[in-house]
This record gives structure tokens, C-alpha cells and sequence, in this order.
């Protein structure tokens, strides 16, 4: 489940440092994100998933502390 929801997380990540689709309302605006904020989370979607991922395989193969969890949302 880690390993899965990890790959969703990177995947949203990485569709946010593409740009996304601007969805249009009714009124005419846009979904009122800018280009910083998009990179933004991109980039922390990007590491959450990587680290989701990194805790979810056996701690002998990378050593990846789920312990420091907190630095991760911090660092977020």
C-alpha cells in the first residue's frame, strides 16, 4: 500500500511540474494555481512519494528511517 500510494503521490508530482490541465470553471477563471505554487507542489509531491515508497521496502535494502517521518513533513 505504501509502495502504491508512494507512485500516486510522485505521479501527481510530476503531472504539477508539467503543468497540469487548466480546468475552466463556468465563470471563466482558472483553477488558480500559478506557475511557483505548481512547481511548489510538484516538488514536495515528489519527495513525500519517493519517501512513501523508500518506508514501505524492507529497511535492509535502503535504510530509510520511518522513525524520521517528522523531518520529512517539516521539510514539506
Amino acid at each position: 500500500m505504501g509502495i502504491t500510494g508512494g507512485v500516486v503521490v510522485g505521479a501527481v508530482g510530476l503531472w504539477m511540474l508539467r503543468g497540469g490541465k487548466r480546468v475552466i470553471a463556468e465563470d471563466g477563471k482558472a483553477d488558480g494555481l500559478t506557475g511557483p505554487t505548481r512547481l511548489t507542489l510538484g516538488i514536495v509531491s515528489l519527495i513525500v512519494g519517493y519517501h512513501c515508497v523508500m518506508w514501505a521496502v524492507p529497511a535492509l535494502t535502503f535504510g530509510v528511517p520511518v522513525g524520521r517521518w517528522w523531518m520529512v513533513a517539516v521539510g514539506a
